[in-house]
Formats: structure tokens, sequence, C-alpha cells
């Protein structure tokens, strides 16, 4: 399995990892309410890494499986890369929440595609902490049918607030990681004209 270090992190891609072993880390009511049962999302979304049609990387710490992030085309709207982040309870507001939305800032820079954070209307927690790292950012409520559920859409324009982007070297080791991923050829930019008026910021 290929791994590298960043920024006190160890990144793998979940292509390489054994879906349930990242499960069962996340198996825990305060991650499932949002989430569903994470074996079936993690093994659904490994295939779906494989095809190229989403890519995902496993975070570790000195405990284990801390977490993931991730990029898959929004539904919505698939002109915009979709972000998500799952963290294992013993991780919330450590900050690595930040870490990651640095992570994915670079990944979409990659693919030249805009970002945006979907969130459950319902979560709190979520929300919160969105508007601590995009202070400055907008937010549309929108409905989701294909979950279905009311959501909250924060577009994201770049690292959180306060935080620097990746250097050359890290995003070099980034790209070291992500290899021969299948997702490089699939995630394509799409035009911006075609995007949907409702979302373009």
């Amino acid at each position: 399995m290929r791994t590298i270090c960043l920024r006190g992190f160890e990144l793998a891609r979940l292509i390489d990892v054994a879906p349930d072993t990242v499960a069962a880390a996340l198996d825990h009511p305060l991650v499932t309410r949002w989430v569903g049962c994470p074996y079936t999302r993690y093994r659904m979304r490994q295939a779906r890494d494989l095809d190229g049609d989403s890519l995902t990387l496993v975070i570790y710490d000195s405990e284990g499986v801390a977490g993931t992030v991730g990029l898959l085309p929004y539904e919505g709207d698939p002109a915009y890369l979709e972000t998500t982040t799952f963290l294992v309870p013993r991780r919330f507001g450590s900050g690595l929440n930040r870490t990651a939305k640095v992570i994915q800032w670079s990944l979409g820079l990659m693919f030249d595609r805009p970002l945006l954070a979907s969130v459950n209307a319902d979560n709190g927690r979520s929300r919160a902490s969105m508007r601590k790292l995009y202070p400055q950012g907008s937010e549309q409520h929108v409905f989701e049918p294909w979950e279905p559920r009311q959501a909250v859409l924060f577009p994201i324009g770049g690292p959180p607030y306060g935080e620097r982007s990746l250097d050359q070297d890290e995003q070099e080791a980034v790209r070291t990681l992500l290899g021969d991923h299948p997702a490089l050829k699939r995630l394509k930019k799409t035009p911006v004209d075609e995007r949907a008026p409702s979302l373009a910021r």
C-alpha cells in the first residue's frame, strides 16, 4: 500500500485499502446518523474510485484510521466537484477538518473544477464548522432528491480561512500518492457555461 506523510498525518488511496477497515473505524452513532451504513458506503465508494468516478483518500493518525477525504461530481450539477469529509469522533474539533479542506482544495486545482460542500441541513455541527472555516462564504439551501434531504451548499473558493495551500513539495507528494489513480482520467474539467445558473458563483 502506497502512503505519504502530510502535515502530521499519513494518507493512502481508498483503492489500496480494505474498505471494511475504514468503515469499522467510522461505525459510530455520531457518524452513521449522517452517512448511514459505513460498510455499504465505503464498498460502493471504492467501486466508484476504481471506475474513476470519484477520488477518496484515507487519513491515518497514531491510533489508526482518522477519517477520509474525497471528491466526486455533485449530482445537482456535475460541473462541480463535491467534497466529502468523514472523521472519527475522536478527531472532532481537532483541526483535522481544516487539513482535509486544504487537501481537497489542492485536489480540485488538479482537476480544474469548482468545489462545493453539501451539508445536511439538520447537521448543526457540520454547518457551524463550515461557517468557521469559510466565514466570508455564502450558503445556498437546496433539496437533494437523490438522498433525499434538505441540504446547505457551501461553495469552496480556496483553503480555509487562515490556512495555507499545500506547498510545491506537498503537492508533488500528493501527485506521487495518486499515481495512476483512475479518477485522474475521468474527473476532467466541465466547461463553465454548462454549470447550472443557480450554483454558479
